[in-house]
């Protein structure tokens, strides 16, 4: 499971319970049946409806779009978590589906077998030689 806390901290200080659900009405009509009970805590609407998003792939940047146009004083604090979301590093399951692939890393290394070398290179968690044997 992907780490909610922080944006669910940042909604839930940005947001009044009733806010956020007229928010995702507006924004995320679709998810709105989700949503507990009104008599839920805060925090448990804010969770349910990230949560629901994420599962969605609507917590992307038109979402921190959005958020930002309702709460333009919270701009810095929402980019910052903009980009802990969207961080490769940080978090790599959330990196977008477009993003590029990181960079093979090419080891190359010469195995003797029985006293004949043979050269390889690992790429991709596989070992190729020169006569195409993956290991």
């Amino acid at each position: 499971m992907s780490d909610h806390r922080p944006l669910v901290d940042l909604i839930n200080t940005t947001f009044s319970p009733d806010e956020w659900r007229i928010w995702i009405r507006a924004n995320y009509e679709a998810i709105v049946n989700h949503l507990p009970a009104p008599q839920a805590s805060a925090f448990n609407v804010i969770t349910v409806s990230i949560e629901t998003l994420e599962r969605r792939g609507e917590v992307d940047a038109k979402f921190f779009d959005n958020l930002a146009s309702e709460r333009p004083k919270r701009l810095d604090d929402i980019n910052a978590e903009r980009a802990r979301w969207f961080s490769p590093i940080l978090e790599p399951e959330r990196a977008p589906a477009s993003r590029t692939p990181p960079p093979v890393t090419r080891i190359e290394a010469t195995v003797d077998n029985d006293g004949s070398s043979d050269s390889g290179v690992l790429s991709d968690t596989r070992i190729r030689f020169g006569r195409d044997r993956a290991t």
